[in-house]
Formats: structure tokens, C-alpha cells, sequence
């Protein structure tokens, strides 16, 4: 018979994408506008999915930013940096996973 552990199996339970403001964190990090982010309203501003914004302009902002940073610190380049191109990668992957999960996606 096999058990897990109370600690692992609440592992399985939590969702890979972290907790509430994980999505906003990721596009400040590639650097997306605090404008294209929020509403002027405080209480407008909630959850991100349910914000009065264009998401889908939100993610073409965020892959030009992506785009634009992986060509300056790939490792095939002088200068380029293997652990800031690993961390882009990521963090791009995660955005578009979360997006494409709320009905966003890029052709």
C-alpha cells in the first residue's frame, strides 16, 4: 500500500504557478508598464484575469519584451549570460501557460 507523506501530497494539491499576483510579478520582471497592468480605480484591480485592460495587447507587449531581452543575454552571444536566459525561458513559459489557461493566446 502506498502512502504519502501529509507534506508531499499537499504539494500535489498547490498549483505550479504559485499563489495570488504571481502573473503581474512575471510581466513587471520583462518590464510590461504599470498602465497596461492596472486601472485607474484601486477596487478595479482585484484579480488580474477580471481587470478592465486588454490582456491579449498585455502578452504582444510582454513577448516583444521577452524578445527583445533574450537576444541581448543569449549565451551564443559575447556577454550573454546562460542563467538570465534559463530564468527568461521560464518566466515566458510560465506567461504563456497562465494566458493561454484564461483564454489568451498568440497566433
Amino acid at each position: 500500500m502506498n502512502v504519502i507523506s501529509p507534506d508531499l501530497s499537499r504539494g500535489l494539491k498547490t498549483n505550479d504557478d504559485g499563489h495570488r499576483g504571481y502573473i503581474v510579478g512575471l510581466l513587471k520582471k520583462l518590464g510590461v508598464p504599470r498602465q497596461m497592468l492596472y486601472v485607474r480605480r484601486p477596487r478595479e484591480n482585484g484579480s488580474f484575469w477580471r481587470r478592465k485592460i486588454n490582456h491579449l495587447q498585455v502578452l504582444e507587449q510582454a513577448r516583444r519584451l521577452y524578445r527583445k531581452q533574450i537576444v541581448c543575454v543569449h549565451p551564443d552571444i559575447r556577454g550573454g549570460s546562460l542563467e538570465r536566459t534559463v530564468q527568461l525561458n521560464a518566466a515566458w513559459a510560465k506567461i504563456q501557460r497562465r494566458f493561454k489557461k484564461h483564454g489568451h493566446e498568440l497566433r
